[in-house]
């Protein structure tokens, strides 16, 4: 039994080192990410990773969202004029800063004219979302539900 619960514990402390390691690489743009330097010219305007960062968090500032959410946001591609950007939402609290679960949101913002074209994807889910779509919170409540059901229904 002792042999059983000291695996249990150890697959339990090597995912809170997995989430907290993904918590920690969510760095600002500005602290030497070596993309920061993949820029493109439009006009008399440079965009880049940062500028597309700036364009995913005006969206998220019209979002209705309580205010226990957090979030991060992980540069992840970029291909031509379009950027790949990762937002990470948790609702960490006192008691358990590093949450059991996180919901994923990923935006393509592709840059055409000075103006860029933003869509996002939910985590799991195919349907692609418009920058002018009515974001709903519950969408996350599900994400972070379903995976903790699967926790639930297979404990570490």
């Amino acid at each position: 039994a002792f042999v059983a619960e000291q695996a249990a514990i150890d697959r339990v402390a090597a995912a809170v080192q997995e989430t907290h390691d993904r918590l920690a690489a969510c760095v600002r743009p500005d602290q030497n990410a070596p993309h920061v330097a993949d820029t493109r010219v439009f006009g008399s305007d440079a965009v880049s990773f940062a500028s597309a960062e700036a364009a995913v968090r005006e969206i998220i500032k019209t979002w209705t969202v309580d205010s226990n959410w957090k979030y991060c946001i992980n540069h992840l591609t970029s291909a031509g004029s379009s950027y790949r950007l990762e937002v990470i939402w948790s609702t960490p609290t006192r008691r358990k800063p590093i949450p059991s679960a996180t919901a994923s949101v990923f935006f393509t913002v592709t840059y055409k004219s000075e103006t860029p074209d933003i869509v996002f994807v939910l985590e799991h889910q195919s349907t692609v979302f418009g920058s002018d779509t009515i974001f709903r919170e519950k969408w996350l409540d599900d994400i972070i539900e379903h995976k903790r059901l699967v926790q639930e229904a297979f404990p570490l």
